[in-house]
């Protein structure tokens, strides 16, 4: 049988497999969407037979003034203040009630406390790095404002040993699988998305032998990201295989604000040498298994040495929180010999339950302090005026401002909101394209040829505002200029948007879909 033949087999294997799980996994989902929706459909009820009661609408009228007086002068950003005015004041019924569940005290504090807590605990675990490189930049005579940001907010700067960069997934999962064959102490694995498949069979695999041999195994994963695609079997079956499964953030029958965050982050870690992080997910369209909208463009980046303990330390994070441990330590790693360093890199996380918009501060402070270019590529562009703004005034104040779309999206509604984008952006200066061959999933940005960021963060409100995320900053490094050339060849198999393209981005419908966009 030909290779192709096998290969086509293969495909047809998973995504019956894919449709199976699904369905496995529907009565419980099923009943669980059910009752959510039986929650907000009392409410929208409630608030139309509450038409007859004058009094009742003059109450929530009211109430609905006074909670927007108090957003009004919140420091929420300024588009979520919008839409939530603009739906407290018409549906005052509806819009007041789900104001208070999704952002009251009562409803976000037990989750900040708890975040508050596990970061302060997995700070300390990186103390040291942390001080050692505020001497390393004070001794090196560096000046990088974005660093100096990123380590004042707890993360450490490190010397790069060694940064490599994959402009596909499927070289990506490639180099996991060797990496994981040689673990001795730990394995940590943090991912928005793990799907039945051939990618999933492979890195499972190997989990379940070195879970066997003694190493520490740990897996967390997203309720929601995961929510067709990993069904509770396979769960059970890794704890009995001794490896330990966390799940991130359940779902459940009853409305919270929590269901809003998710865990988006994308990470692993071996042995405190070695880490991962990127956009890719562990399932199968990552690798171009099978294309399910064209070709999917993701990349990722794997370091080596003390930086790969900055990982350790952000998964450490959430494990405490999806375990509610109260305690935690740095485990035994493996130790790499000093190799020759070049350049700096600097792993970040992000979480949506305190005042610091980190991977928001990263973006805008790399627009802003680039001297000459800027790439960026995102799947979504659902961004808040001072995004905007910085790439219209960069392209205005004439840096090479080239930003890459996907051709094909995975989502409808998303594309008319990012398109809406397109017109004002374009007439601004900024190079925009859209990548023919397919989606583009990676999220990066790269500024004169020196700086880069790969990492889970998209442009959108979910990734900036209500998400765990996470990024590695690259400066200096040799893979710094690869992921620059991946972005030109991206430019060149895309086509770029002329002003008469993008008129036809916008109109009403594209408005009142970015009245609400905060919310998506």
């Amino acid at each position: 049988m030909k290779r192709e033949e096998l290969t086509e087999k293969r495909i047809k294997k998973y995504r019956q497999l894919r449709v199976r799980t699904a369905f496995r996994m529907l009565p419980r989902r099923a009943l669980t969407v059910l009752l959510l929706l039986v929650q907000l459909g009392f409410w929208v009820w409630l608030s139309v037979t509450s038409i007859d009661f004058l009094w009742l609408q003059l109450v929530m009228m009211l109430i609905g003034a006074g909670l927007s007086l108090l957003l009004i002068g919140s420091n929420e950003p300024a588009s979520f203040k919008i839409t939530w005015v603009f739906i407290l004041l018409l549906f005052p019924m509806v819009g007041s009630v789900y104001y208070i569940l999704f952002h009251s005290y009562f409803a976000t504090e037990p989750m900040k406390r708890a975040v508050a807590k596990s970061a302060r605990q997995t700070a300390a675990l990186v103390e040291a790095d942390r001080t050692e490189a505020q001497m390393l930049l004070s001794r090196e005579g560096v000046s990088d404002q974005t660093a100096n940001y990123l380590l004042r907010q707890g993360y450490p700067l490190y010397g790069a040993q060694e940064a490599v960069y994959f402009p596909y997934g499927e070289a990506a999962f490639a180099r996991l699988l060797d990496e994981l064959e040689k673990a001795q102490k730990y394995i940590y694995l943090e991912f928005f998305i793990i799907g039945e498949g051939a990618v999933w069979d492979a890195v499972h695999e190997v989990l379940r032998r070195k879970a066997a041999e003694g190493v520490d195994v740990r897996v967390i994963y997203d309720d929601v990201g995961s929510l067709l695609t990993f069904e509770g079997g396979s769960i059970r079956k890794l704890k009995k295989e001794g490896i330990k499964c966390c799940v991130f953030n359940p779902l459940n029958i009853l409305l919270a604000a929590s269901h809003n965050n998710r865990d988006h982050r994308k990470i692993v870690v071996i042995d405190g040498n070695v880490a991962f992080t990127g956009g890719v997910n562990l399932a199968d369209e990552y690798a171009n298994i099978y294309k399910r909208f064209g070709e999917w463009k993701d990349t990722a980046v794997m370091v080596t040495g003390r930086a790969a303990q900055s990982f350790t330390a952000i998964f450490l994070q959430m494990w405490m929180l999806c375990r509610r441990e109260k305690t935690v330590s740095m485990p035994e790693g493996i130790a790499l010999s000093e190799g020759t360093v070049t350049g700096y890199v600097q792993p970040y996380a992000d979480s949506p339950n305190d005042a610091e918009a980190v991977g928001k501060t990263v973006l805008l402070q790399s627009i802003y302090s680039a001297q000459s270019t800027v790439y960026l590529c995102t799947p979504y562009l659902i961004i808040d005026d001072p995004i905007v703004e910085a790439l219209k005034t960069a392209a205005k104040s004439g840096k090479q401002v080239h930003l890459v779309m996907p051709g094909i999206y995975d989502k409808g509604m998303v594309k008319r909101v990012s398109r809406s984008h397109f017109y004002e952006l374009v007439e601004a200066g900024v190079h925009v394209y859209e990548y023919t061959p397919g989606f583009v999933h990676a999220k990066m940005i790269v500024a004169d040829s020196t700086h880069a960021v790969v990492g889970s963060i998209n442009m959108d409100y979910r990734s900036l505002y209500h998400s765990f995320e996470c990024a590695i900053r690259i400066s200096g490094a040799p893979c710094v200029r690869e992921i620059e050339a991946d972005f030109q060849k991206m430019i060149a198999a895309s086509c770029k948007l002329t002003l008469k393209d993008c008129r036809k981005t916008s109109g009403i419908r594209e408005s009142i879909l970015r009245l609400f966009s905060p919310l998506m």
